[in-house]
């Protein structure tokens, strides 16, 4: 989940700025949680290690702890082309989701999405 006095004090306070995150993070990670299952469900471990990879250093540079740390863990079970624990997948694909939730929403609110 975001923390949005996180995010505006990192970028301080300039709305144009959260919006061109958001709005690149949605290009490059729209239904991210989706995209995980499928990763996972075709046991495709080099595919889903670079994605959890990628996907956890953009939410760690927004301050996000909850999926990093789930996607953390899928990245290293990948990495070793080891199934991750159903468990990190189903608490990332929670937090992913309400991730993709909270900025859709900003961006609605700025009237930008």
């Amino acid at each position: 989940m975001l923390d949005f006095n996180t995010i505006k004090e990192m970028v301080d306070d300039d709305n144009d700025v959260i919006v061109a995150l958001f709005t690149t993070y949605l290009e490059d990670y729209l239904e991210a949680g989706n995209k995980l299952l499928n990763l996972t469900d075709s046991q495709d471990w080099q595919a889903l290690f670079l994605y959890c990879h990628s996907l956890k250093g953009t939410l760690k540079i927004l301050g996000e702890g909850i999926a990093s740390q789930h996607l953390e863990n899928i990245e290293h079970a990948s990495r070793d082309n080891q199934a991750p624990e159903q468990t990190d997948i189903d608490a990332a694909k929670q937090q992913l989701d309400t991730i993709q939730s909270q900025m859709q929403h900003y961006l609605v609110e700025e009237g930008v999405y």
